[in-house]
């Protein structure tokens, strides 16, 4: 009878042999990605408690999407479709786009920035993303759309 620090070496090495992930260089770099739900309760009246909901995905993130997303309601697009709203937006306003900045090119993936909010990143590498902010005037959080254009490089 093996002593036990053969039994456990011999434990160890069946352990590695039979493990279940996948072999070196082989790793499953996949992101399942779905917009954030609302939060429940919805409080819109309480500046001390943001609605907004970060993203699953870590700060500094970076997702490819095989298709743009589509919903049918959230950010309105030109073209009639919608974006799936995010960061736990149900519904925002229409995209605004400078007319000199050309149409809106097809959303490409999702950014996750700093404090963990997400955008969608286009062809162009221009970004929109729902959110809410606070609206002192009106006391409440409400919800809006933003869209940033990379400055032309000189």
């Amino acid at each position: 009878m093996p002593s036990a620090p053969h039994s456990f070496t011999l434990l160890l090495v069946l352990l590695s042999a039979c493990s279940s992930a996948p072999p070196a260089g082989k790793a499953d770099d996949s992101v399942a990605w779905m917009p954030a739900s609302a939060r429940s309760p919805l409080v819109l009246d309480d500046e001390r408690q943001s609605p907004n909901v970060q993203s699953a995905l870590l700060p500094g993130t970076r997702v490819q999407l095989l298709a743009p997303p589509r919903a049918s309601k959230g950010i309105p697009l030109p073209d009639g479709t919608c974006l799936p709203p995010l960061n736990g937006v149900q519904q925002s306003g229409p995209v605004s786009r400078p007319p000199t900045a050309g149409p809106l090119p097809p959303v490409t993936g999702i950014q996750v920035d700093d404090s963990g909010l997400e955008w969608y990143e286009h062809e162009d590498g221009s970004l929109t993303m729902s959110r809410f902010v606070w609206r002192k005037d009106h006391k409440r959080w409400e919800a809006v759309t933003v869209h940033s254009i990379p400055a032309a490089k000189q």
